[in-house]
């Protein structure tokens, strides 16, 4: 990125996760406000649409956070600490396995431009 100007840290081609460790949530209960401008169910399906672009691109098939005994013992301890836990099912890509998916689907859409 040196050299290069603004490296596009939190907007530009794959915006602020990008540079991160490359988590990609699948729920509509977290990142914002999108479930209120297009309901549940269209958000459901755009969500997993994104996903299985994810996946055709090469992002690894496993999920974390689906594991519901885990997920209502952290609940419980969010509780005891009057905390709110939402759950959130989320496939991590990684750092540079991010990267090189987003690099692969760049490719892709300028093929077609």
């Amino acid at each position: 990125m040196r050299g290069t100007g603004w490296p596009g840290i939190t907007s530009g081609w794959g915006g602020a996760g990008a540079y991160s460790d490359g988590k990609l949530s699948l729920s509509p209960a977290v990142g914002g406000w999108l479930e209120e401008y297009v309901g549940t169910r269209m958000l459901r399906g755009l969500i997993d649409r994104v996903d299985q672009l994810y996946l055709e691109f090469g992002a690894p098939r496993r999920v974390y956070g689906e594991d519901a005994e885990k997920v209502d013992e952290w609940r419980r301890k969010a509780v005891l600490s009057n905390l709110i836990l939402t759950p959130c099912p989320f496939r991590h890509l990684g750092t540079e396995r991010c990267r090189e998916l987003l690099v692969r689907m760049k490719g892709f859409l300028a093929e077609k431009v």
